[in-house]
């Protein structure tokens, strides 16, 4: 039961820091309509790809910053909008990879160790730091959270 517990613990900091990353790559705005969130609650790592599938849970090319409306907006009747905004972004061949990994890679969670998602861990937590200024700016005018504090050692 041990294993499990830490499992999922370390899963859930995988997806904090993931949705941190995503946030920040983004400019803490939303992609698609381009409006600033900052750090509150209104701004979403919206998955093309649903989490349930691992291989590509954690993937940026699958992941973009959205905040409410655009993210409802995509995840309703307009998913096959959401495709053709991602294959644009990323272009054709990035894409075909992500759709490629999403077929094909470790789908289910059995096929991720506590050693796969520590090592995650700490590869999110390295690229967070490459985005230490934009934290700041954001930090600093919203108040730190507890997971930003925890990444940039505050």
């Amino acid at each position: 039961m041990a294993k499990k517990s830490q499992w999922r613990k370390l899963r859930d900091e995988c997806d904090d820091f993931f949705s941190l990353l995503v946030r920040a790559r983004d400019g803490f705005a939303c992609t698609r309509c381009g409006k600033y969130k900052g750090l509150g609650p209104f701004l979403h790592a919206s998955h093309l790809i649903g989490r349930s599938n691992y291989a590509v849970r954690w993937d940026l090319r699958n992941v973009w910053a959205q905040d409410n409306g655009c993210h409802r907006y995509f995840g309703s009747q307009n998913h096959h909008e959401y495709f053709d905004w991602v294959r644009q972004r990323i272009g054709p061949q990035n894409y075909a990879g992500l759709m490629q990994l999403a077929q094909n890679g470790r789908r289910g969670r059995a096929q991720w160790t506590v050693d796969d998602l520590t090592d995650l861990r700490q590869a999110l937590l390295e690229a967070l730091q490459t985005y230490t200024e934009v934290l700041h700016t954001a930090g600093g005018a919203h108040g730190y959270t507890r997971l930003m504090r925890q990444v940039l050692g505050i």
